[in-house]
């Protein structure tokens, strides 16, 4: 038979640390890479409109990409506030069962 709840709180919190700490990784390899392209589109692919369409559209995608990246922000808080609200209704929960 599953169970219907099995929860870790520390477990939860650390996976909240975690995907923070890999947020900004992510972000700074996004960032060394639009720092590439732009250095590409100023000295190595210069043209009167492909790279300047191509580069619109990569700064497009990194905008883009950023935003979807800054949702890690929330999903870390949901982490944690689950981890909290499981704890403190199970401790509430616990001293009910004592009455």
């Amino acid at each position: 038979m599953a169970k219907d709840l099995d929860v870790t709180y520390e477990d939860m919190r650390s996976a909240a640390k975690h995907v923070v700490k890999e947020k900004e990784k992510i972000n700074e390899a996004l960032m060394g890479m639009k720092k590439y392209i732009q250095n590409l589109v100023d000295t190595g692919y210069v043209t009167k409109s492909s790279s300047k369409a191509f580069n619109e559209n990569f700064q497009e995608f990194v905008s883009g990409a950023k935003d979807t990246i800054d949702g890690l922000d929330g999903m870390g808080d949901y982490l944690t506030m689950a981890a909290d609200k499981f704890e403190q209704i199970d401790d509430e929960l616990g001293k009910a069962a004592k009455r």
